[in-house]
């Protein structure tokens, strides 16, 4: 009797996470945030230009081991590479576009869950030391199937608003240090 119970919660259970994977959109996550920072543009441009800097201010690679992160020999611009392996994932974080500073866009492929994470960056001044920046991440829609679930119950879109957010104030704050305003 209780392995029968047992059998038939483990199926019910499987059925719902499938059919959550069947109804999750292919989009699971699409952030857009439009901010005004008080730094200078170049500033914030070198920061997100320059793979290197990336554990300093991005949210996710803050408390990453030194060991775990393997950089490029080009670290700037188009073509910088970061190759990570973290408890998150493994992959690599790719500069694909840099227009100086006005622009950068990134691809992050996660090796684990064949998913590619697309990030767009802008930025405009728009006064003494104060910067429109835009960011829109999306992830692409070859996110494997049952990854989408997970990404979905998990609510990967409400955690990754907050992430990039606090990565933008991070942002901020090291190039703040880059000007010398603390």
């Amino acid at each position: 009797m209780k392995n029968r119970f047992a059998l038939l919660l483990f199926l019910g259970l499987a059925g719902i996470y499938l059919t959550t994977c069947l109804i999750a959109p292919k989009d699971i996550f699409a952030v857009e945030h439009d901010i005004v920072l008080n730094a200078d543009a170049e500033k914030l441009f070198n920061q997100v230009n320059n793979i290197e800097h990336w554990p300093i201010w991005n949210d996710w690679l803050i408390d990453a081991n030194d060991d775990a992160l393997t950089f490029s020999r080009n670290i700037v611009g188009k073509g910088a590479l970061l190759q990570f392996d973290l408890v998150t994932g493994s992959g690599e974080l790719e500069i694909i576009k840099s227009e100086r500073n006005r622009l950068v866009q990134t691809r992050t492929f996660f090796k684990n869950w064949s998913g590619t994470v697309h990030s767009k960056y802008t930025f405009e001044p728009v006064g003494q030391n104060k910067t429109r920046v835009k960011l829109k991440v999306n992830n692409s829609d070859n996110t494997n199937f049952l990854v989408r679930g997970i990404l979905y119950l998990n609510k990967a879109q409400q955690n990754i608003e907050q992430n990039t957010l606090s990565a933008l104030k991070n942002l901020e704050s090291e190039s703040k240090k880059q000007q010398g305003l603390h």
